[in-house]
């Protein structure tokens, strides 16, 4: 499937729906992970046919097997630790980087400053400053909520 790609975007809103409603079936996230596995490899699917996926190995390869659809349960899935020392998937990382830097380039021009990233006392520091301008709500829209950095916020 040489230069072929899919990135699945989830925004941290989508992200913080997607995970109370997983949470609320009694699913871990390795299940929302594996779904972004599977929708992304079942979109190249749809471009190029392709016998062999490589995938890091984050969960039993039983929860990618268990989302793919029909394309996708017609081809070799292999999961491994450390899988980006293949190319197509380090180039899979550095797209999703990318992603997530231009994403969060926009969510911060909607906040009106540059987010900070990670679980630093600088970044709750920053949140707690957006929370008390904009509401506890914003949350939602460039956090996810279930992480220990975001509940020290609120708390």
């Amino acid at each position: 499937c040489k230069n072929q790609f899919a990135v699945v975007e989830i925004s941290p809103e989508k992200y913080n729906q997607l995970y109370d409603t997983f949470t609320l079936e009694g699913k871990k996230l390795n299940t929302l992970l594996a779904w972004a596995h599977a929708k992304s490899l079942e979109e190249v699917l749809s471009r190029v046919q392709c016998s062999k996926a490589i995938s890091d190995q984050f969960a039993d390869e039983r929860f990618i097997l268990g989302k793919l659809q029909e394309r996708g349960k017609k081809i070799e899935l292999v999961q491994q630790h450390k899988a980006e020392i293949h190319t197509a998937v380090a180039a899979a990382s550095i797209l999703a980087r990318a992603r997530f830097l231009e994403k969060l380039t926009k969510l911060s021009e909607e906040v009106g400053f540059p987010l900070l990233k990670g679980a630093s006392l600088e970044v709750v520091e920053q949140a707690k400053k957006i929370v008390e301008s904009k509401g506890e709500d914003i949350l939602k829209r460039i956090a996810k909520i279930h992480f220990k950095t975001t509940k020290s916020v609120i708390s």
